[in-house]
């Protein structure tokens, strides 16, 4: 691709935030790459032709088929804006601290997704190895 990517800093880390040393610094990592990708996925756009007003019309319509150049534009849209939240969210949490959060201000998925990290790690050899490994939070 012959676009030029944004350089992104890693976002900085509350130094107060309690948690095992070099977890914060893996997440800040992750969180830069995840927006270098977002900007992969949206520069891989520019490559695909786009529709016209009157054949997405039609598309929703259910009156012409969408072709795979049109299917990946769509693809890749969603996932740049999945991507690009997700990372938003998490540098604001490295930045701020991630503060305790009032249930009512959360999503339904919010707590779908950590019954799901509970159920995928407390019956596995994982989490347990990852709190051997990791020193007590501070």
């Amino acid at each position: 691709m012959s676009q030029e990517l944004m350089e992104y800093p890693k976002p900085r880390i509350d130094p107060d935030a309690g948690f095992p040393e070099g977890l914060l610094e893996q997440i800040a990592d992750q969180v830069a790459a995840l927006e270098k990708a977002a900007d992969v996925l949206l520069a891989a756009q520019s490559f695909l032709p786009l529709p016209s007003p009157e054949e997405i019309a039609a598309f929703r319509r259910r009156e012409k088929s969408v072709p795979r150049e049109v299917y990946l534009l769509g693809q890749l849209q969603i996932a740049s804006v999945k991507v690009e939240n997700v990372a938003s969210d998490l540098r604001t949490d490295l930045e701020y601290g991630f503060t305790p959060v009032e249930p009512a201000d959360l999503v339904p998925s919010f707590f779908n997704a950590v019954e799901s990290a509970v159920e995928r790690l407390s019956g596995s050899d994982a989490l347990k190895a990852a709190r051997r490994s990791s020193p007590a939070p501070r």
